[in-house]
């Protein structure tokens, strides 16, 4: 699990035709972070196996939003988040 600024990213952290499209929808009101969760991070212990709909019930108590790639090449999930204190909160719970 980790957190990466928006602009890192768009820049670093997602293929390259998906940057316009997730500009474009958050050109107002930017997040500050994301919040991704690998796989790995997802099956690292079976004891506490984190699956998507867990997760984002847990994080929806936040002001976040998932965010979808078009082709999850790399299967992480990622959530934005407008407040940066929340997502190490969040990231914390799980």
């Amino acid at each position: 699990m980790q957190i990466i600024d928006w602009e890192t990213w768009l820049d670093r952290h997602i293929p390259y035709y998906e940057v316009e499209r997730f500009q474009t929808q958050y050109e107002i009101n930017p997040p500050q972070v994301v919040l991704g969760i690998d796989v790995l991070d997802r099956h690292r212990n079976k004891q506490t196996l984190l699956h998507w709909h867990e997760a984002n019930a847990k994080l929806s108590t936040y002001n976040t939003a998932p965010l979808f790639l078009e082709r999850d090449t790399h299967q992480i999930w990622y959530w934005a988040f407008w407040d940066k204190n929340q997502a190490l909160v969040a990231l914390m719970m799980l």
